[in-house]
């Protein structure tokens, strides 16, 4: 359980980091590095659909 509580932690954090992102301009979001932030947002997603999918195959 507490794999999945720092997972949904740090999930949060990287999406708060990507919507923060969306509003500046390419000059800013190139400083804070923006394009890792949208990666690992993307890659988070990824894992809790896969994750998702898993659990409702053995309900």
């Amino acid at each position: 359980m507490y794999q999945f509580s720092a997972a949904v932690k740090a999930g949060k954090s990287i999406g708060e980091s990507a919507e923060l992102c969306k509003g500046l301009s390419s000059d800013m979001r190139e400083l804070q590095d923006c394009g890792e932030s949208e990666s690992s947002a993307d890659f988070v997603d990824a894992l809790f659909e896969t994750n998702r999918k898993a659990v409702e195959s053995t309900q």
